[in-house]
């Protein structure tokens, strides 16, 4: 009998373990319908109107943005890579006055950078860590 009462102990221990087990995969929005903006970290993806299509937020190639309580004779820019499929890049760039160079267009989807944060800032850490960047892309059929 104690043999037995040791075994259902041992089986509803690994129960519970098996059940409150964390799952940590890659974080992925799917996206149904065009037109909406995402929220996408480093190293985050979403996929678009199912799994053959993924866009991922591959890194930030650059951040000259002039940064709060900073005098700058240049606005500066974020240039943002992107990656579709884990394959091809497409690069964007939130420039102020110069809305064009946010849009790229791929298979007809036209990737329009909205915005960047967080926003360089003198009285923060610079420049600023990759981990703590986030992008909001819209996404849109031509």
């Amino acid at each position: 009998m104690k043999v037995l009462k040791s075994l259902f102990f041992i089986a509803i221990t690994f129960g519970c373990l098996a059940a409150c087990e964390k799952n940590e995969t890659p974080t992925a929005t799917i996206i149904d319908k065009f037109g909406e903006v995402v929220s996408l970290k480093v190293g985050e993806s979403t996929e678009i109107n199912g799994p053959n299509f993924v866009l991922s937020f591959d890194k930030v190639i650059e951040d000259s943005r002039c940064p709060n309580g900073a005098e700058c004779f240049w606005e500066g820019q974020a240039d943002i890579n992107l990656l579709i499929n884990n394959a091809q890049a497409i690069e964007v760039i939130l420039r102020a006055g110069h809305e064009e160079l946010a849009k790229d267009t791929l298979d007809g989807i036209v990737f329009t950078l909205i915005d960047v944060t967080p926003y360089p800032d003198l009285k923060e850490i610079l420049p600023i860590p990759t981990e703590s960047y986030v992008i909001d892309i819209q996404i849109d059929k031509l």
